[in-house]
């Protein structure tokens, strides 16, 4: 693909419009054959910039989709504890059965059913080995 196309695409994947020096960014990094850099770049961007202004990225994840008023105690409840602007994504997945699973930075909090069947399971492997 040529400069101008890949250029072309770029604009079209980013959805609005482009800053000047984005635009002269993005191009300085076409010309030098970088362009497959670009997703790390900005990658590293967000990760810096949600550092500057305080910011939380995290993943709920629930068995049913969670009401407004839930998610905005919760949101709303770590953001005090923290002190940080939280950014949440919010996932669904039937197979956790209930509760739900908190995933911020290396932080993990499962109170989801399927996480406290496997605990139990797993206390009960370890007491039928101590008693064998």
């Amino acid at each position: 693909i040529s400069i101008p196309e890949k250029r072309k695409l770029i604009h079209t994947a980013s959805g609005e419009s482009i800053s000047k020096p984005l635009e002269q960014f993005i191009d300085l990094l076409l010309k030098n054959k970088r362009e497959e850099r670009l997703q790390y770049i900005a990658l590293r961007f967000l990760e810096l910039y949600r550092k500057k202004f305080n910011i939380l990225s995290g993943t709920l994840i629930t068995a049913t989709k969670v009401d407004k008023p839930t998610y905005n105690r919760l949101k709303s409840f770590i953001e005090s504890k923290t002190g940080e602007t939280l950014e949440l994504e919010r996932l669904t997945d039937a197979s956790i059965l209930g509760g739900f699973i908190l995933q911020i930075g290396d932080n993990r909090l499962d109170t989801s059913v399927s996480g406290q069947l496997l605990r139990i399971k797993s206390e009960l492997k370890e007491v039928n080995r101590k008693i064998v």
